[in-house]
C-alpha cells in the first residue's frame, strides 16, 4: 500500500510493485547474432504478462536480416519448446549441432491497424552461442 497526498488529504492506494532488474547487470544469449534476454523494460509488464524472453538486439548479418526478426520480438517458443529462463534456453541451444536450423515463434506488436499482435515463424541456423554481459 502506498500513501499519497492528494488535495491536502492523505490517500492510501494499492498498487502492484514490479521489481525491475538492473539492465547493466543483465546477461543475455548471443545466438547466431541474435541477442536474447529477459524482459526488463517497464512496458514489458503490460505487453508481456507471460514473461517471455525477448529479442534485445541483433548483429547486422545477412542471415539475421533475411530472417525477419525484429528488436523487441517476444519469443514464444524455440523448436516448439517454451523457455522462460535464459539458462534453460542456453542449455537447449548448446546441445544442438553446429549449423542446426532453429525455429523461433515470435510475437510482436502489429503494424496493421486492425490487429494488436503479429506472430512470425523465424528460422536461424546455429552459428554462434555465447553469453553476453552488459558493460
Amino acid at each position: 500500500m502506498i500513501s499519497v497526498e492528494r488535495n491536502g488529504k492523505s490517500v492510501n492506494v494499492r498498487s502492484p510493485l514490479n521489481v525491475v532488474a538492473d539492465p547493466l547487470k543483465a546477461r543475455s544469449i548471443n545466438f547466431s547474432g541474435l541477442i536474447i534476454g529477459r524482459p526488463w523494460r517497464l512496458d514489458d509488464f503490460d505487453l508481456n504478462p507471460d514473461n517471455h524472453l525477448i529479442v534485445e538486439w541483433y548483429e547486422m548479418s545477412e542471415e539475421v536480416s533475411l530472417s525477419g526478426i525484429e528488436v523487441s520480438d517476444y519469443i514464444l517458443s524455440v523448436d516448439g519448446h517454451r523457455f522462460s529462463e535464459l539458462d534453460d534456453l542456453y542449455n537447449y541451444l548448446g546441445q544442438l549441432p553446429q549449423d542446426a536450423v532453429v525455429e523461433f515463434m515470435v510475437k510482436r506488436l502489429s503494424k496493421a491497424m486492425e490487429f494488436y499482435s503479429e506472430y512470425h515463424q523465424i528460422s536461424l541456423a546455429r552459428t554462434k552461442l555465447d553469453w553476453v554481459r552488459a558493460e
